[in-house]
């Protein structure tokens, strides 16, 4: 129970925070933009749609994850409340778990409010309701600002604010490029080199979870849902090891200092 209520008021204290109706402005914006951008182009209008319209949903999360993510320990270091909090009869990575649920619930009432800003436009303006393999492509992409606050959450288990906002920056770039820098190695590149890069882009691809091209493909398969299950359990699975690590070191943080 005690999760639960530390969940509870970190979603209301996220959901009072002064980012989230910026976070709210800033989705709308890319929401009109997305339309707005369709209209340019005499092609594909549901592409450029899509391709805007995520790439807006996409970033806007990510950041928005790694800030709260940061600030739901940070904050309680810096006003000198964390322990006070850990006071109570509750342990540690018990008090962790709570702070990253309230995260979670605070990122889905964010993208639900952006699915609800952008299909009620999209009928506006004659677009029809999304496909399944399109609502597939935001329930990754919502996925992806969870991995990025377990991220965030697992740095601030042991860093300071701005260390651990600077790392979780660094660890997502680092995802985001790693396929990329894969597959544009030269045939001089060392094997080794390959062999590390390789293994990485294997390990940490956040690009997986970005498949709006398939989804926006004319006369496509679009997303098959054994590729959404295949997706969904890498990222739950990066979570829960993130997650746990943080708990771990945040439950053995004074022994290790």
């Amino acid at each position: 129970m005690g999760v639960f209520y530390i969940a509870l008021e970190t979603f209301t204290l996220l959901r009072r925070d002064r980012v989230f109706v910026p976070a709210l402005l800033t989705g709308l914006f890319f929401v009109i933009f997305a339309n707005l951008a369709s209209d340019w182009s005499v092609s594909d209008f549901t592409k450029i749609l899509f391709d805007s319209g995520t790439f807006g949903y996409r970033f806007t999360g990510i950041a928005v994850a790694l800030f709260w993510g940061t600030k739901i320990i940070g904050d309680t270091r810096l006003e000198g409340s964390l322990e006070t909090a850990l006071a109570a009869p509750i342990s540690r990575s018990a008090w962790l778990a709570g702070r990253f649920t309230g995260l979670v619930l605070a990122l889905l009432a964010l993208a639900l409010v952006y699915l609800i800003f952008w299909q009620t436009f999209m009928i506006l303006t004659g677009f029809p309701v999304m496909t399944s393999s399109q609502l597939y492509v935001f329930f990754l992409l919502t996925l992806e600002w969870i991995v990025c606050g377990a991220i965030a959450t697992f740095f601030s288990a042991f860093a300071s604010n701005a260390v651990a906002l600077f790392a979780s920056i660094a660890v997502v770039l680092v995802g985001l490029v790693s396929h990329t820098i894969s597959q544009t190695l030269g045939p001089n590149t060392s094997e080794w080199l390959k062999g590390v890069v390789g293994g990485l882009a294997y390990i940490w691809n956040l690009q997986q979870f970005n498949l709006v091209d398939m989804a926006t493909q004319l006369n496509g398969p679009g997303i098959a849902p054994s590729q959404l299950v295949m997706t969904s359990l890498y990222g739950i699975g990066i979570i829960a090891v993130l997650v746990s690590a943080g708990c771990l070191v945040f439950e053995k943080i004074d022994a290790i200092r």
